[in-house]
């Protein structure tokens, strides 16, 4: 009976899962998910440029301008939402008794984008 019950409510917390919806335009890239928490955003690019973007809420948008100063080169994004369900009590094994702990839902994208003069490039022109 445990295992049904536990097999039903890993079923319903993956049935409320909702993607990021990541939109890249020539002037920003856009992170949203209904229900997150949080978005969190990691940027990586040329020079060893790598820049994290955080915010509390289910939508993220980050310009060219807020990017290594418009730098041009290729960058790299890996972006997780968080959602938190519900709350547990757990025995920590340090010792210390019980703690509250989170239960959260994620999702992750990530993917990849130019600048070029300023302006946020995602594919090639074929000539």
């Amino acid at each position: 009976m445990k295992k049904l019950w536990l097999a039903s409510c890993i079923f319903s917390v993956s049935a409320l899962s909702h993607a990021i919806d990541t939109k890249i335009s020539n002037d920003s890239v856009v992170f949203s998910q209904s229900n997150a928490d949080t978005i969190s955003v990691s940027i990586s690019g040329p020079d060893g440029y790598n820049e994290a973007f955080t915010t509390e809420a289910d939508f993220l948008k980050i310009t060219a301008s807020d990017i290594n100063n418009a730098t041009d080169g290729s960058y790299q994004f890996d972006a997780i939402s968080t959602e938190v369900l519900g709350k547990t009590t757990v025995d920590d094994s340090n010792g210390r008794g019980l703690a509250l702990k989170n239960i959260v839902n994620s999702e992750s994208d990530s993917g990849h984008f130019r600048l070029e003069n300023g302006s946020i490039v995602t594919t090639q022109e074929e000539e």
